[in-house]
């Protein structure tokens, strides 16, 4: 139940968060749109940014789990799974708000130590979802997976997140389809 509580409030943090930035939003209005007292939200969390940091792992945890499912699904071949997880990526920005928002101060300078650890956690879960992905698919090769590969797919997928952005700002008459790509980059590895 206490779980389930927190989880509650994390995401209601999520949508406030979200919206409106870790500065501009109020533990008020978390308590107020949950209809619960301020109070409760300092016996799940010590202070607001402990509750903004708690959401953004919350947004990890989400990100890994639909990534683990993606890429897990043996049932479809392992290039449409890559593109799917690619795919689930680009979008970051709409289903991970905080998350991408974290990211975009990472690459600009500006990121905290306690954003840092969770990026740095996120990465190595991320790069063990990939691995255990590609040991799978070459087991039945005679190939064995480098170690640099699932780096390698890691910080390929996470550039063109940012890739994308810069394309179509940077060359609105004539956008590149990275993704495509991407995955034929790919493909030529895993054959």
């Amino acid at each position: 139940m206490a779980n389930e509580k927190r989880i509650q409030i994390i995401r209601a943090a999520d949508k406030r968060f979200a919206k409106h930035g870790l500065n501009k939003t109020t533990l008020d209005e978390i308590a107020r749109d949950l209809r619960i007292g301020k109070a409760t939200l300092y016996h799940y969390f010590e202070s607001k940014e402990q509750l903004f940091y708690q959401t953004i792992s919350w947004e990890v945890e989400q990100y890994l789990q639909t990534t683990q499912t993606t890429l897990g699904n043996k049932d479809i071949p392992i290039a449409t799974r890559l593109l799917d997880y690619i795919s689930y990526k680009e979008n970051i920005n709409q289903h991970s708000k905080l998350l991408y928002d974290m990211l975009i101060k990472v690459v600009e300078g500006y990121s905290l130590e306690e954003e840092n650890k969770i990026l740095n956690n996120l990465f190595q879960k991320e790069e063990e979802i990939l691995k255990s992905v590609l040991v799978d698919f070459y087991s039945s090769k005679v190939v064995s997976v480098t170690p640099v590969l699932p780096t390698y797919i890691l910080m390929l997928s996470w550039g063109l997140v940012f890739g994308n952005r810069l394309n179509k700002t940077a060359f609105q008459e004539r956008v590149v389809n990275y993704r495509e790509l991407i995955l034929k980059s790919i493909e030529s590895i895993l054959r």
